[in-house]
């Protein structure tokens, strides 16, 4: 099974249900799967162009969402199982002026969350610890806050400069705090690393230290790190628990392209991702490896993948290698599609799916993933998905 979080018309927050054939990799609609997860947890109001960012726990059913309330805060949403849901409260009482958010789980019950600060600090990491007082310990970089120790619990004027206060440092290159969009995986060691897609349309990376510090990370190349379509394009991550392997994906090439990098840290050239296969990214084609296809040619395939975008059955088309399975945060580059192109076919949504918001996914299946060996993403896998203040599936 896999969750699906979206935002609703009425901006509430729901929570479906689908079902995966493991041999084709299509999910369909389990109809009495759909959650009303902000309606039972008695969140008090959900703004509406919120960001949403899901993990999964350890246990069955065990779910962390986080996303903005109308103040622009970033809150949370808990629960113990697929029913039962819990208002947290706000992570952070600074109101935000761009609504991406990123999340991963790092272990146990630890969590981190990123989201891009106000003004020229950069990115706001918050970390939660259970056996903390106050559960969320915040940070930023590349330039720190004024001051440190702060929480969940913080006032929004500690984390500005007063006064005599040094200003903040440069941002990140290629930064404008109000139109990025993040991403964030973590290694075995629950190491972080974030990524963003700049002004430059190239890919930035951002990798924390064992001191706690941040250094941007150097591009490996054109062949590797192919540029982005769009401007501070949206971009996903997924780090399965208990392996060292990274995979990044974003569009390129009116395509969606998959990077990956494995143990040893090496970044293997980009593929293009296909409903089945994925393929090598031409660093030299002025598509960066678009063959001229746009992976909907076929008559088949064409209604396959329309089918995708309207949510009727949500068949990923994520492969790491020739030949294998599928990754369910694909989902969200496909339902992103249905923005840019013009339905040519009737087709027949589960109306819970139609007219909705924001999209997130938390996945609870098993996927096949190979490089040169294929390994089993475990039920704990850990992924994330953006939220963004313009991303819609009506």
């Amino acid at each position: 099974m896999a969750s699906v979080f979206y935002q609703a018309v009425d901006n509430s927050i729901v929570k479906a249900l689908f079902q995966c054939d493991n041999k084709t990799g299509y999910y369909t609609f389990d109809t009495n799967g759909k959650t009303v997860v902000s309606e039972i947890a008695g969140a008090p109001s959900v703004y509406k162009e919120t960001g949403l960012a899901a993990v999964k726990l350890e246990s069955p059913g065990e779910y962390q969402l986080h996303y903005h309330d109308e103040q622009r805060l970033v809150n949370l949403l808990s629960s113990t199982n697929e029913t039962d849901w819990h208002y947290n409260g706000p992570v952070s009482l600074m109101s935000l002026d761009n609504t991406a958010l990123a999340s991963v789980h790092t272990g146990s019950t630890n969590i981190s969350v990123i989201w891009p600060h106000r003004g020229d600090y950069g990115i706001t990491v918050a970390n939660f610890k259970e056996d903390n007082e106050d559960k969320w310990s915040l940070e930023s970089f590349p330039s720190p806050f004024p001051r440190s120790g702060l929480t969940n619990n913080s006032d929004a004027r500690d984390f500005a400069s007063r006064a005599g206060e040094p200003p903040p440092l440069d941002p990140p290159s290629s930064w404008e705090s109000w139109q990025v969009n993040l991403s964030i995986a973590a290694n075995l060691d629950s190491q972080l690393s974030v990524f963003y897609i700049g002004e430059d349309a190239q890919l930035h990376e951002y990798l924390q230290q064992t001191n706690g510090s941040w250094i941007q990370q150097a591009s490996p190349g054109a062949n590797k790190w192919p540029k982005a379509d769009d401007q501070f394009g949206r971009s996903a991550a997924a780090s399965p628990p208990n392996f060292d392997d990274m995979w990044i994906y974003y569009e390129s090439g009116n395509d969606v392209v998959e990077l990956y990098r494995d143990r040893r840290g090496l970044w293997k050239d980009a593929q293009i991702t296909r409903l089945t296969t994925a393929r090598n990214v031409d660093p030299d084609s002025g598509s960066n490896g678009n063959d001229g296809s746009s992976g909907t040619s076929s008559s088949s395939e064409a209604g396959e993948t329309e089918n995708l975008t309207r949510g009727a059955k949500i068949g990923i088309g994520i492969g790491a290698s020739v030949g294998v399975l599928v990754i369910a945060i694909a989902t969200w580059f496909l339902l992103r599609k249905r923005r840019q192109t013009t339905a040519t076919t009737e087709t027949h949504e589960p109306p819970e799916l139609q007219d909705t918001g924001k999209v997130e996914l938390s996945d609870t299946a098993k996927f096949e993933l190979s490089d040169t060996a294929k390994f089993e993403l475990s039920d704990t896998a850990r992924y994330e998905l953006p939220g963004d203040s313009s991303f819609q599936t009506s």
